[in-house]
């Protein structure tokens, strides 16, 4: 009796770490948004917390198969430990064929010379929004893209927030996209009325425990602590939507912060108007 409860026991283990590094496997999410601030409709991809670590071929592959409008980097492309090398490898190709905008995370300001790794961006082409914004022109639509490192952190530019700073010198008649690294500063942004608020930095929970809806799920562990609140996926207020990436980085990365029942994801948005 004991041999076969030790068989059963074995069986659903390998079956949970099977299951599990399937859902490893890089993933496309996608979200559809609506706006009357868009006419048409506007195709972006966001990637956040790729962590210098991923396989370049197939994320090039998935985004071309997009064909985005736009290329957004959410924070943590590059990584404290490994440093730069595939960011920047990754990074570069991209901008050759698209429009890209990148806002930092923590693991960038960990490199031994962040302004080196911006800089470095920037001479690809990359509009590198470290509290700041820019207006784009796409498909006849103005938009605004804005980037802060996260909600609470003060300005370079005096007694206010990067994010007040961002949002008093955009123009809220325009839609607005805010990135910003940090989903726990939620509060802060939804008081500025953005229309798209684009995060990452949790991995979706490392362990991830399924919703109904297949682009949801509620994260295990955040940095905070367990069960974070906005841990992956699609969350909306009033007229803002902000999502919430799982990151993109893969193996062995995934071996230093794992992931189970919670895939990387690049993750493409269409924003149509009404």
């Amino acid at each position: 009796m004991l041999k076969i409860v030790l068989l059963i026991l074995l069986i659903l283990i390998l079956a949970f770490v099977i299951l599990g590094l399937f859902t490893r496997r890089l993933r496309t999410t996608h979200y559809e948004l609506h706006s009357k601030k868009i006419k048409g409709k506007i195709t972006a991809v966001f990637i956040s917390d790729f962590h210098n670590c991923g396989n370049i071929k197939k994320i090039v592959g998935m985004v071309n198969e997009y064909s985005p409008d736009l290329v957004l980097f959410g924070g943590d492309l590059a990584d404290r430990l490994s440093l730069d090398k595939k960011s920047l490898e990754l990074a570069e190709i991209l901008s050759k064929k698209y429009k890209c905008y990148f806002a930092p995370g923590n693991h960038e300001y960990h490199l031994p010379s962040p302004d080196k790794f911006f800089e470095k961006l920037k001479n690809m082409g990359i509009t590198v929004l470290e509290e700041q914004l820019c207006t784009v022109s796409v498909k006849g639509n103005k938009i605004q893209i804005c980037g802060v490192y996260d909600g609470e952190k003060l300005s370079s530019y005096g007694d206010k927030t990067q994010l007040e700073t961002v949002s008093n010198n955009s123009n809220k008649e325009l839609y607005r996209i805010l990135l910003a690294h940090f989903p726990m500063y939620v509060k802060s942004y939804l008081r500025r009325g953005f229309d798209l608020i684009l995060s990452g930095h949790e991995h979706g929970g490392i362990v991830g425990i399924p919703k109904g809806n297949k682009n949801e799920n509620k994260g295990l562990i955040g940095h905070k602590g367990f069960f974070p609140r906005f841990s992956a996926g699609e969350y909306s207020s009033h007229h803002c939507t902000m999502i919430v990436s799982r990151g993109i980085s893969s193996m062995p990365y995934n071996l230093l912060i794992p992931r189970f029942f919670n895939r990387p994801e690049l993750v493409t948005i269409s924003i149509k108007g009404i």
